[in-house]
C-alpha cells in the first residue's frame, strides 16, 4: 500500500514538472492549402437562423408536421392490429 502511494506520488509530480504552463492554450497556427481548399463547410460558413415564427424548407412549420402525424395514425393503428394477428 504503502510503495503504492509513493509511485503514485512520483509519477504526479514527474509529470508536473514537464511540459509548459500554457499546456490548453489556443494556437495561432495557419491552414494548410488542402484544408483551405476542402469541399466541406466550415463553421463560419453556417447561416444565420430565421428568426421565430419564420418557416421555410429548412425549417418546416411544426405545425404541418403535426398534420403529417395525425394523417398516418389511421394507417398506423392498422398496421398494429395486422402485426399483433
Amino acid at each position: 500500500m504503502r510503495s503504492a502511494t509513493i509511485a503514485t506520488l512520483t509519477f504526479a509530480f514527474s509529470l508536473c514538472a514537464c511540459g509548459t504552463t500554457q499546456l490548453f492554450t489556443t494556437y495561432d497556427l495557419p491552414e494548410s492549402p488542402e484544408v483551405e481548399s476542402a469541399p466541406y463547410p466550415r463553421l463560419v460558413d453556417v447561416p444565420v437562423a430565421p428568426a421565430p415564427g419564420t418557416f421555410t424548407a429548412a425549417t418546416p412549420d411544426p405545425v404541418d408536421g403535426a398534420a403529417v402525424i395525425d394523417g398516418l395514425a389511421p394507417l398506423a393503428s392498422a398496421q398494429a392490429e395486422r402485426a399483433a394477428a
